[in-house]
C-alpha cells in the first residue's frame, strides 16, 4: 500500500514538473513541433489504453469511435497531439462520477494535401457554467465550488492544450452546461501521407462509422 502511494505521488510530482516546464516553453516561444508520419489509429488507441484503468476504478464507460473515412497515416507532431488528448480525456474522467466518457475521431474537412480532423471528448460529468468556462483555459485557474474542491491539479493542463492546439494551427472548443456534461472539441490540421490504409480489423457499417472499442467494467466481466 505504501509503495503504491509513493509510486502515485512520484507520478503526480513528475506530471506537475512537466506541465510547468511545458508552460514555460510555450510562454518563451521555445516549443518546437516535430512533424513526422504517424499512425493515428495506434496513437488514439494507446492513449485510451493508458487511461482505461481510471475509468474502471470509477465504474464509468469509456467509448472510442473512429469514422471510417478518417485517414490512418498522417504527418504531424504525434507527441503534442497525444499530450492534448491525454489532458482532455483525463479532465473528462476526473469530473465524471457516473455514466460515460466518449472519444470520437472524424474528418471535418480535407483538401488534396491536408486533412482537418475533429476529436470530440464528451462526458456525462458535472458540467461547467458560462462564467467558469471563460476561466477554464487560463493558466493556474481552477473552478472553485464545493463539488470541485475534491479535485486537485495545477490548473495548467487545459491552458497548455489550448496553446499547443493554436501552435499546431488548430483550436479547442467547449460546449457545456451544469449537470449535463461537457464536450471538448479539438480541431487540428494534418498533412496527408501517401498510401493510407485502414486497419485490416476495422469494418465499416452502412452509417459510415467504425466502432473501435467500448470499454467498461461489465465488458471485462463478460
Amino acid at each position: 500500500r505504501y509503495a503504491d502511494i509513493i509510486t502515485q505521488s512520484t507520478r503526480d510530482l513528475s506530471n506537475i514538473v512537466n506541465e510547468i516546464l511545458d508552460f514555460s516553453k510555450i510562454e518563451s516561444g521555445k516549443i518546437e513541433l516535430i512533424n513526422k508520419p504517424f499512425d493515428l489509429y495506434e496513437l488514439v488507441e494507446s492513449t485510451r489504453d493508458g487511461l482505461f484503468a481510471s475509468t474502471i476504478e470509477k465504474k464509468i464507460d469509456l467509448f472510442l469511435i473512429i469514422y471510417s473515412d478518417t485517414p490512418k497515416i498522417l504527418t504531424g507532431d504525434r507527441y503534442r497531439l497525444k499530450q492534448i488528448l491525454i489532458n482532455l480525456i483525463s479532465n473528462a474522467i476526473k469530473f465524471t462520477d457516473h455514466g460515460f466518457v466518449s472519444i470520437t475521431v472524424l474528418m471535418e474537412d480535407e483538401t488534396d494535401k491536408k486533412a482537418m480532423l475533429k476529436f470530440n471528448i464528451e462526458d456525462s460529468g458535472i458540467g461547467i457554467n458560462i462564467e467558469n468556462q471563460k476561466l477554464l483555459f487560463e493558466a493556474f485557474k481552477q473552478i472553485e465550488s464545493n463539488i470541485n474542491r475534491r479535485f486537485t491539479g495545477t490548473g495548467l493542463g487545459l491552458a497548455i492544450s489550448k496553446n499547443l492546439a493554436i501552435l499546431m494551427g488548430g483550436v479547442i472548443q467547449l460546449f457545456s452546461k451544469p449537470n449535463q456534461g461537457s464536450l471538448f472539441s479539438l480541431l487540428l490540421p494534418f498533412d496527408k501521407t501517401p498510401d493510407q490504409e485502414l486497419p485490416a480489423t476495422a469494418e465499416s457499417d452502412e452509417s459510415g462509422t467504425v466502432m473501435i472499442y467500448a470499454f467498461n467494467e461489465r465488458a471485462l466481466s463478460e
